[in-house]
C-alpha cells in the first residue's frame, strides 16, 4: 500500500511544479483586457499630446501610461485601459492611440485634433488619423512618428 501513496504524492508534486512553471512562464501571461466605456475624444486628444507628442523617451511614455492605469500586453507592448475602450502603442518608431467613439467619424477626429493642438501649442507635429469600422464600432486611430 505504501507504493501507491508515494506515486500519488510524486504525481501531485509533478503536477504542482508544472503549474508553478507555467504560471511563471512568459508564454502563460495573458494580454490585459480593454475596457468598454467610450471616452471623450477631447480628453483623449490631450492625453495623446501629453503621452505621445511631448514624450522624449519610451520610459517616460510607459510611466505616463502606468500613471493613468493602463496595463501593457506582455506580447506586444500595447497598453490597454481597463475602464475605457482605449489602447496606446508606443512601439515601432511611432506612438499610436486607438479608441472607440460614438460620435460621427469626422466630428470625433476634429474634436481629438483640436484638443491635441490646443495642448501642444504652436509646434504641432505631423500626425495621421483615420477611422476604421469593425463589428459596428468606429475605431479612431491617431499615430505620430517618434525618434525614441
Amino acid at each position: 500500500m505504501a507504493l501507491p501513496r508515494l506515486n500519488f504524492l510524486s504525481a501531485k508534486r509533478v503536477a504542482m511544479a508544472a503549474c508553478v512553471s507555467a504560471a511563471a512562464s512568459p508564454a502563460a501571461a495573458q494580454a490585459p483586457s480593454v475596457g468598454s466605456v467610450i471616452a471623450d475624444p477631447v480628453v483623449l486628444g490631450r492625453m495623446f499630446a501629453n503621452v505621445c507628442v511631448a514624450a522624449t523617451d519610451a520610459p517616460r511614455v510607459e510611466a505616463s501610461l502606468d500613471a493613468v492605469g493602463m496595463v501593457p500586453s506582455p506580447e506586444t507592448g500595447t497598453y490597454f485601459h481597463q475602464l475605457f475602450d482605449l489602447s496606446v502603442s508606443p512601439t515601432g518608431g511611432g506612438c499610436s492611440m486607438v479608441f472607440v467613439t460614438d460620435l460621427d467619424d469626422d466630428a470625433a477626429m476634429a474634436a481629438f485634433e483640436a484638443s491635441m493642438v490646443q495642448a501642444v501649442g504652436a509646434h504641432v507635429p505631423t500626425f495621421a488619423m483615420n477611422v476604421r469600422e469593425t463589428g459596428g464600432e468606429s475605431y479612431v486611430r491617431a499615430r505620430i512618428e517618434v525618434s525614441w
